[in-house]
């Protein structure tokens, strides 16, 4: 028995209902897609303005804070730290800072501070350069006017949650180790980190570079041959002081955990800081492509979700 055809008016409403349905499965079908980066992912794409942090003497004031936006619940932070100074001779370069990365969650309305990572000084005649501000290490001093003094260490770039301690780091990059005393021997500070910051560079023969900091502990300083003092040890946030000598050692990087001092050695030429250890899910070495030739710098910026 044939199947009676259906009233106009149902056909009517069940050709809207396709139609109707048609539609939202296309809009689903082309819809980008949103992808929603895992907590700590460095490659989540943010969503609001970049707020860029490039200087260290604002440190501690409003300038470097970061007040969380309604509806903003992680932001991307990159932080790259600063660049060590230069020690006495043709080889005796402080290098750069490290990198990191890290989506973190936030609420709205609650504070960042940003500490940014201050270069280290070249050293002056026979005086070693300063440490970057945030931790970097000092150079160490020439002693007897060889003029082989060390640079200073640069400083780490950081961003912090309440109460702003070093304890309430979320995100770190090392600063740079400063280059050695020496004449013309390669004395080089270790590039800040990084997971862990790289030891400084000696000469065959001349006095012992300061070490890398960790994820735990700073890095040690390099002991002093020939009579020579040895460097200081990097702590939480500090590099070690680089010895003073004939030929002086170089600064640490500050860091997660600052990278040791150089050591000296007596006539002859000291040795290269070691640079600082970072935190966060991304983390490189030697950013010779972030262009970091001076102060450190941070960007934020809210992600999706």
């Amino acid at each position: 028995m044939d199947t009676p055809p259906e009233p106009r008016e149902q056909r009517a409403i069940d050709r809207r209902t396709l139609i109707k349905r048609a539609a939202v499965a296309g809009a689903v079908a082309w819809s980008a897609p949103v992808i929603l980066g895992s907590l700590g992912s460095p490659a989540a794409a943010g969503t609001g303005p970049i707020m860029n942090f490039t200087n260290p003497a604002n440190n501690g004031l409003a300038a470097n804070t970061f007040l969380v936006p309604a509806g903003c619940h992680n932001v991307r932070i990159i932080a790259i730290g600063a660049k060590g100074g230069n020690g006495n001779g043709t080889n005796s370069f402080g290098t750069f800072g490290g990198k990191a990365s890290s989506l973190i969650a936030v609420t709205p309305g609650e504070t960042l501070n940003v500490f940014v990572g201050g270069v280290g000084a070249n050293k002056s005649v026979n005086t070693g350069g300063a440490g970057g501000i945030n931790g970097g290490g000092k150079g160490g001093d020439a002693v007897g006017g060889t003029g082989q003094a060390g640079g200073g260490g640069g400083g780490a770039s950081d961003v912090r949650k309440t109460p702003y301690g070093l304890a309430n780091r979320v995100v770190v990059a090392g600063g740079g180790g400063g280059g050695g005393g020496a004449s013309t021997n390669f004395t080089c500070g270790g590039p800040g980190g990084g997971t862990t910051g790289t030891n400084g560079v000696n000469a065959a023969g001349q006095a012992n570079p300061g070490l890398g900091g960790t994820q735990v502990a700073g890095g040690a300083g390099g002991v002093g041959v020939g009579g020579g003092a040895s460097g200081g040890a990097g702590a939480a946030g500090t590099g070690g002081a680089g010895a003073n000598g004939s030929g002086a050692g170089g600064g640490g990087g500050g860091g997660l955990f600052g990278g040791g001092g150089a050591g000296a050695k007596s006539g002859s030429s000291g040795a290269g800081g070691g640079g600082g250890s970072g935190l966060g899910v991304d983390v490189n070495t030697n950013n010779v492509d972030a262009g970091n030739s001076g102060n450190g710098t941070v960007s934020i910026q809210c992600g999706a979700g």
